[in-house]
């Protein structure tokens, strides 16, 4: 028959999309939106941690000088305590720990986040425990906080359903993480390997979106400049990459006793039985006195004495490929891809052997 053998060539409408109909486009209002309140709420935080952290390098020294200042210093600490027991006790379970623990239970379908009152209590019970000078970082309470911001948007204003109802949540997430470092392709992979395990582009393309315009709002308060900024103006020579590698094995191992020690501390807190569970926080607000009398500098998140020592460990909580982007973001230096790739390799491969699990989080959903 005529034409029988004739191929059909598809044209290229018939193999692009329609303009406009990226299904991921519907979701690029909301993850800028989201980007920009994450931001904004992330900066005040930020913002009051470094103004007391600072504070507290004054305060400490000149109690030192003048030890019957510890009596007032002391007795507000235990008012501090008390606000905080009062503050978190109503959703106990969903402010004390990191929160992303919790995030994660939510994604799995095994627990629900109480959104609004989560977010104040979780921002202001965080800067209580955060500004005296508790061993805490910034991240994972930005990430619970992001997290709860995108939450209020879907049920405020979009009420999205089924697979889709934790979207914004996610978005959330990795705005949350950019806010608190800068670090918007950290914040993005954070989500895809931690807390999602894929790369949907319905997820890390708004999410990127998200951290980038969070990162930026940083930007505009606190400068271009990184925030833990270690100028590095040689290069690594090859006769020092051995030590990489004993540095790795250091590491590691102190990152399997973190997480022994983290797993083992709600088991240990539940034999304090003479002090209401709600008020356990005493215990390490009165510890880290002695600490701050011996080094103001080490309190808190310890930016300041990371840029002192120009050494920290990110194989307790954070996968290796996260680890690597936080702190080449951080840092604002790709030189040294190949040291950091190396040590963090080298450690994450110790912890692991030790019997170490691959992420501090997933570990402790198994708590309960």
């Amino acid at each position: 028959m005529k034409g029988e053998n004739t191929l059909y060539h598809k044209r290229a409408r018939d193999i692009l999309g329609k303009p406009f109909t990226f299904i991921v486009s519907r979701y690029l209002g909301v993850s800028i939106a989201i980007g920009i309140v994450t931001g904004l709420v992330i900066r005040v935080f930020r913002w009051i941690i470094d103004r007391t952290l600072t504070l507290l390098t004054i305060i400490y020294p000149f109690m030192g000088k003048h030890p019957w200042l510890l009596i007032p210093y002391i007795l507000g600490i235990f008012i501090v305590a008390w606000l905080i027991g009062k503050i978190v006790k109503p959703y106990e379970t969903d402010v004390v720990r990191s929160g992303v623990t919790q995030l994660k239970a939510v994604l799995l379908g095994k627990h629900r986040i109480h959104r609004w009152p989560v977010l104040w209590r979780k921002f202001v019970a965080s800067l209580l425990t955060i500004c005296p000078g508790l061993f805490l970082g910034r991240e994972r309470p930005s990430i619970q906080i992001g997290a709860c911001i995108g939450a209020c948007f879907n049920e405020k204003f979009f009420h999205l359903t089924d697979k889709d109802k934790y979207l914004l949540m996610e978005y959330g997430v990795a705005a949350g993480l950019s806010a608190a470092f800068s670090a918007p392709l950290a914040g993005t992979m954070f989500l895809s390997e931690e807390m999602t395990h894929n790369f949907n582009s319905r997820i890390w393309i708004p999410a990127l979106t998200s951290s980038i315009v969070s990162a930026f709002i940083t930007f505009l308060f606190f400068g271009t400049k990184p925030c833990l900024y270690i100028p590095i103006t040689t290069k690594l020579p090859v006769a020092s990459y051995p030590w990489l590698i004993v540095a790795g094995v250091v590491i590691g191992f102190l990152a399997y006793c973190f997480q022994f020690a983290a797993l083992n501390l709600t088991w240990w807190y539940s034999k304090i039985t003479f002090i209401p569970k709600e008020f356990h926080n005493i215990i390490p607000l009165l510890l880290v006195i002695p600490v701050g009398l011996w080094n103001p500098y080490i309190l808190g998140g310890s930016h300041d004495f990371i840029k002192y020592v120009t050494n920290m460990s990110l194989s307790t909580n954070w996968k290796a490929m996260v680890a690597i982007l936080l702190v080449t973001e951080m840092v604002g230096s790709v030189e040294q891809i190949l040291p950091m790739t190396l040590i963090t390799l080298v450690a994450y491969y110790v912890n692991r052997l030790l019997g170490g699990r691959p992420s501090l989080y997933d570990a402790m959903l198994e708590e309960n």
